[in-house]
Order: C-alpha cells, then sequence, then structure tokens
C-alpha cells in the first residue's frame, strides 16, 4: 500500500469487512488475476466461460467502488495519470489486463502492458514537465516472483533463470527514459509482501537514472526479502520483512521523502532524494 498527498493505494485489494469490497470477492468466486488472464482456481473446476463472466464481474464492483473515472470509449481502462501541482505526476500502470501469458518465453514480443499503454506511459513520461514523475505498478521491476504448477512463469518484471519475465519491455521503457533524459522517475511496486528501495544506473555514469521502493504487506503473509537482478545495475538502499507495513512518500518541490512505517506506526526507514535538474 503507498499513500502520497492523495490517497493512492497499490491495485491489489485486501479482504475487509465492507461489503461493497466484499461482493467483490463474492461475485468474482476468488477468481485470480495472474498470468495476463483471470483464471478460476483448479479447485472450483469452472468453464472458461464462467471465468470470463467471474472477470466482468469482479471489475465491475473494482469500478463501482473504487472512484476511477473510465473513458466513454474505453470503460474497462484502468491506466490512468494523476498531476498535483507543478511538482507530482503519477502514472498509475494496468499490469493484468493487457499482459501476455506468464508462462512464454521473455522477448521482444512479450508484453505486460500492451503497445496503447506503454506508449501512453512513455508518451506521458516524455511529455511530463512535473518534477518528479512517479509511476504505479503493482509488481516489482528486478525482484523475480516465481509461478507456481497451476500457473507457471515469472510474475514481475524481471526475467527469471527459466527465462520467462518481462524485461525485454521493461528494458525498452528504460532505454526511452535515458534517450529522453527523462529525470527523476520513481516507480513504487509491492506484491512481494516486504519493504526494499532500489537505486538504479542502467547508465552506467555512477549516477541513479530512477528509483525503486516496494512496500508491503499492510494484511497479509510477510515475505523474505531478496536481492534485485543485476540487469539495471542497482544498489540496494533498504531491505526488510518480516513485519508489516506502508510506504509513505511526501514531496516537497525539488525534495522527496520515502517513508517505510510498520503496523505500530514506528518508521523504519526514511529517506530523502534531491531532484535532478
Amino acid at each position: 500500500m503507498w499513500s502520497a498527498a492523495l490517497a493512492i493505494h497499490n491495485t491489489t485489494l485486501t479482504a475487509t469487512s465492507d461489503q461493497t469490497e466484499q461482493r467483490i470477492l463474492d461475485e468474482a468466486e476468488v477468481v485470480l488475476h495472474i498470468d495476463g488472464v483471470w483464471s478460476v482456481d483448479a479447485d472450483l473446476h469452472v468453464r472458461a466461460v464462467q471465468a470470463r463472466e467471474a472477470k466482468h464481474s469482479g471489475r465491475q464492483a473494482l469500478l463501482e467502488y473504487w472512484p476511477i473515472e473510465t473513458p466513454a470509449d474505453d470503460p474497462y481502462r484502468l491506466y490512468r495519470q494523476v498531476r498535483r501541482g507543478a511538482d507530482v505526476e503519477l502514472f498509475i500502470l494496468d499490469t493484468r489486463q493487457y499482459r501476455s501469458s506468464n508462462a512464454e518465453p521473455d522477448g521482444p514480443g512479450k508484453t505486460m502492458l500492451g503497445s496503447a499503454q506503454r506508449d501512453w506511459l512513455l508518451g506521458g513520461l516524455a511529455r511530463s514537465t512535473a518534477t518528479w514523475k512517479l509511476i504505479a505498478t503493482s509488481v516489482p521491476l528486478s525482484n523475480p516472483k516465481g509461478g507456481t504448477t497451476l500457473v507457471p512463469g515469472n510474475d514481475s518484471w524481471a526475467r527469471a533463470v527459466d527465462g520467462t519475465g518481462f524485461e525485454a519491455e521493461l528494458r525498452a521503457i528504460v532505454q526511452t527514459i535515458l534517450d529522453r533524459k527523462i529525470r527523476n522517475v520513481v516507480w513504487l511496486a509491492a506484491d512481494v509482501h516486504y519493504a526494499q528501495a532500489n537505486a538504479y544506473d542502467p547508465s552506467g555514469d555512477g549516477v541513479p537514472d530512477f528509483h525503486e521502493f516496494i512496500c508491503g504487506p499492510l494484511s497479509a503473509i510477510q515475505g523474505r526479502p531478496i536481492p534485485p537482478n543485476p540487469a539495471f545495475r542497482p544498489t540496494t538502499l533498504y531491505s526488510e520483512g518480516g513485519f508489516s507495513n506502508f510506504g509513505l512518500v511526501t514531496v516537497n518541490g525539488a525534495s522527496l521523502r520515502l517513508q517505510i512505517i510498520d503496523e505500530a506506526g514506528v518508521v523504519r526507514f526514511e529517506r530523502a532524494f534531491l531532484a535532478q535538474r
């Protein structure tokens, strides 16, 4: 879960007693949004047509619960951007609805975002005049998130040892950031159930080209941190697991402050970053 000047949450929902959110779980019938398609748990033995109906119901419940304005010609589009003053522009990605199968080998034809969303992101980053460009991604950049026998293949951007993942598409995004000299990009990630902060220097000039902050879980099983893959030359600034937490990002002009806060309200990690000019 991430918080900023406005309530910005990771797209993964947590179960609560709220009746509306419970409807999401009931109507979706334990639908798993994994592997690029929403597939029903194997134990339920639900046919594909029922899975599609569950997908529709779950997505409708999500849109009824969360105040997401969607285009009239694309009513299920979830990716969007939010601008706050001169200093912050947030790009919220949909990393599930358009992705290729996790089990496919990584390569130039494999996508997590789909071409339309990828073009939207790259165009938005290039045009943005905000000091800080924040990108919300539900899965981390460099930390492999392995699949299962039921749903094989790496689920995050990183390329796993089996050759699956979405690193080729991420590399194209990173190359655009470098080529267009897009500064002060920060990725906000979750889904691995531990907290971590990474600075990336893919250009190799000793100056970070972008950062990634990972937080969570807020109310789920706690994970054990693993180091990021070396593909984009990360430097880990902080890594800790075994506790519930959320991330808080505060922007004040050229300064961005990251805090990782545990369930007792204790700040477990804090660091300020200055924008590059």
